[in-house]
């Protein structure tokens, strides 16, 4: 994995309006049009299980692919 993992955080606080993303088990392929032109996203890691996951740029929150928790971004 060559991009940095960034940690998930405990959601706190109201969620009201915020944006939830399903946490990924790999990025999107990267010989894509797409993402020559802009960040695609990151690679984080749960807070609750540890496990990684990827999560398209722009999401607020994300629910873990393993566990299921919510994390913030």
């Amino acid at each position: 994995m060559a991009e940095e993992q960034k940690k998930g955080k405990k959601p706190e606080g109201s969620l009201e309006n915020v944006k939830v993303a399903q946490g990924a088990e790999q990025a999107p392929d990267s010989q894509s049009e797409v993402s020559g032109h802009m960040s695609t996203g990151a690679f984080y890691t749960c807070w609750a299980c540890g496990a990684v996951n990827w999560v398209p740029w722009g999401w607020d929150y994300f629910y873990c692919r393993v566990c299921h928790a919510l994390n913030g971004c």
